[in-house]
């Protein structure tokens, strides 16, 4: 069964950090927008912080129910989240 992020998706392990908690305050908006009603429970997305990875960068895996956001740093994960909205929910910055 395809990955599918739905109205009922929920981010998980938000660190505590004003810009990443904006930043996925602002994706579940977007998630809220253009996702229909429905009875799927839809793929939750989990933030996990990468050490391997540089600062400013992050990376998506697709695993069953779970879309899971490495970064290496806060700026990793706004960017991330940002990047789940453009290039998978189609809602482009203001």
């Amino acid at each position: 069964m395809p990955l599918a992020i739905t109205i009922r998706t929920q981010i998980q392990g938000i660190p505590d950090s004003r810009a990443v908690q904006s930043a996925a305050r602002h994706l579940q908006r977007d998630i809220q927008a253009v996702c229909l009603q429905g009875r799927l429970a839809g793929a939750d997305i989990v933030l996990q912080k990468d050490s391997s990875l540089a600062k400013e960068t992050f990376s998506l895996l697709a695993r069953k129910n779970t879309l899971e956001l490495r970064a290496g740093d806060e700026l990793g994960f706004v960017y991330g989240l940002y990047a789940v909205s453009r290039e998978i929910l189609g809602v482009h910055d203001l």
